[in-house]
């Protein structure tokens, strides 16, 4: 299960195990960048990372794509 929020120039995705096993996984996309989090129950604390808005549309393109080594020329995904 997925929750998807639009608020003050953020999109905030929350992605929730049905298996209850993990913690919720949390994406904020904001201009400066793409901030993903998780709650570790384990350390008791929140963990953060943060990539830029170039990377997150690389990683959803690389989600259903073949194995190999890509580089956008153009617009055009091309296979290095």
């Amino acid at each position: 299960m997925y929750t998807v929020e639009y608020e003050h120039g953020t999109i905030e995705i929350v992605i929730l195990d049905d298996a209850g096993y993990e913690d919720d996984l949390k994406i904020e996309i904001e201009d400066e960048g793409v901030y993903i989090s998780q709650w570790s129950s384990t350390l008791n604390e929140e963990s953060n990372i943060r990539i830029s808005n170039k990377m997150w549309s690389e990683l959803m393109a690389a989600i259903n794509s073949p194995e190999g080594a890509f580089i956008k020329i153009d617009g055009m995904l091309r296979k290095k």
